[in-house]
């Protein structure tokens, strides 16, 4: 997961705030916590059930971060 969470950049947002809110519908949030995992053009690649265990967590950001870099060699 430490190889996979170099790569990322987190950004925490509350979707709850009128500012962010066209954020959320862009998104299609409908539950609170959402994880999306994005790409540098805002393309969702995954979302992320934060109900997972750490493990389970820890794998499925690596198998995205994974398949995304060997799709665009980044």
């Amino acid at each position: 997961m430490i190889q996979a969470a170099g790569q990322v950049v987190p950004l925490k947002m509350d979707v709850d705030r009128k500012d962010v809110a066209p954020v959320a519908t862009k998104y299609g949030v409908t539950a609170i916590p959402a994880l999306f995992v994005m790409d540098e053009n805002g393309k969702v690649l995954a979302t992320l059930e934060l109900t997972m265990s750490p493990k389970e967590f820890a794998a499925n950001l690596t198998r995205v971060v994974k398949a995304h870099t060997k799709k665009t060699g980044k």
